[in-house]
């Protein structure tokens, strides 16, 4: 298991240089969309091509949306999740973290490993074939979102888990769009 708490533990350390976006808390509707709000306007005014600025708020929604629907904070405590967009001179980096079950990281792991396995062929196929396949879980998901952003990404998808408690992990996920 890759452990890398950093994002959760040092997000108040972030120098302020190429932050576009931060946000540590609940994710719920409004808060949903006063975030993407905000980041439309940064990715518009910080001047990225269009083409770049189109991929990276469409990832940015997927993992908002994962943020909101797969986050397993505790009734007594804040919410836990983190997101992160920031400018590099490589493009745009968004990361994001939650707290998730223990019992979901092999899977999640696999899954995120297969994506990162394919080549950009089979990632749109294997989106075509979900689209007409694909179950819709409990929680409303189609299990799109990360082969949406591994397409529009064209890069590989970093994660990793660190233990939390007993019951969960804290899942960080970082994508570069270029």
């Amino acid at each position: 298991m890759k452990e890398n708490n950093d994002l959760f533990n040092n997000f108040g350390h972030f120098n302020d240089k190429g932050v576009m976006l931060a946000f540590r808390g609940d994710i719920s509707s409004p808060m949903l969309d006063g975030l993407l709000d905000v980041a439309e306007r940064k990715l518009t005014l910080m001047g990225c091509a269009t083409g770049t600025r189109k991929r990276a708020f469409h990832i940015l929604v997927e993992c908002l949306q994962n943020l909101q629907k797969h986050s397993t904070a505790k009734k007594d405590e804040p919410g836990n999740g983190v997101v992160i967009m920031v400018s590099t001179p490589e493009g745009i980096r968004i990361a994001t973290g939650n707290a998730v079950p223990k019992d979901i990281y092999p899977e999640l792991q696999s899954r995120i490993d297969q994506l990162n396995d394919l080549e950009p062929e089979k990632r749109k196929k294997e989106y075509q074939d979900q689209l007409v396949n694909g179950k819709i879980s409990d929680v409303g998901g189609a299990g799109l979102g990360f082969i949406d952003i591994a397409r529009k990404s064209g890069n590989e998808l970093e994660y990793s888990f660190s233990p939390m408690d007993e019951e969960r992990l804290f899942f960080c996920f970082n994508v570069k769009v270029s």
